[in-house]
């Protein structure tokens, strides 16, 4: 497993991360490393493993803790919501823009 070549008790950011891999052995890019954690949070979510990645101004940890999982979620959801605010006032400027041509 991936995580035996790593010691994610404390934080590390993707390069320390990628460097720690690369002297295992194990080429990975940085798309590849966000694949890894994504699918195995997703294993997480299933029950397969007990451990979540999360991911922080600080980098990634392996962690059980509710409250560090809870935190890294509840960025996420903010993450999200900004998202789907620009993709709102982008769509809006969109037919803003077409009603101002259809005007002229």
């Amino acid at each position: 497993m991936l995580l035996e070549c790593l010691n994610l008790t404390t934080w590390k950011t993707k390069t320390q991360i990628l460097r720690e891999l690369r002297e295992n052995g194990v080429k990975f890019n940085e798309r590849q490393w966000r694949l890894y954690v994504e699918r195995h949070n997703k294993m997480y979510s299933g029950g397969f493993v007990n451990d979540y990645i999360v991911h922080g101004s600080k980098g990634y940890k392996l962690t059980n803790d509710r409250e560090e999982i809870k935190a890294a979620l509840c960025d996420y959801e903010k993450r999200a919501l900004n998202m789907l605010k620009k993709v709102s006032e982008g769509k809006k400027a969109i037919a803003e823009h077409m009603n101002g041509r259809l005007d002229v």
